[in-house]
């Protein structure tokens, strides 16, 4: 009777240590892939934060750009202007040289036939 408790003992004993070698592999395991999960989430962080940077950066450009553009619209609209008044000044300038014109012929027949 001893000898069985002793031998039923020692199994348990022998079982108690495959089950506690099994969990403190499994507990190891779960370490593992906790510590690389903990490294692959930090990289996604950093990764994260660079897109985040770099979207920050686009914004400004675009807006940096957008402002560029209403500053060339603003300076086409002008440019525009400034031409649509001078075709409207040199418009007026040809009938007023051609007013000369034609006043100049007019005193020289005058002229011509006055003598």
């Amino acid at each position: 009777s001893t000898k069985l408790h002793s031998m039923r003992s020692e199994a348990r004993l022998v079982a108690a240590q495959r089950k506690k070698r099994r969990r403190e592999e499994r507990l190891r395991g779960l370490t593992d892939r906790t510590e690389r999960q903990r490294g692959e989430a930090s990289e996604m962080r950093t990764e994260a934060d660079r897109i985040r940077e770099e979207c920050l950066e686009m914004d400004r450009r675009e807006e940096e750009d957008d402002e560029e553009t209403v500053a060339l619209n603003m300076q086409i609209k002008s440019v525009l202007a400034n031409k649509a008044s001078l075709r409207s000044a040199l418009k007026e300038a040809r009938e007023m040289q051609q007013t000369a014109t034609s006043n100049r012929d007019t005193w020289e027949r005058r002229c011509v036939e006055g003598k």
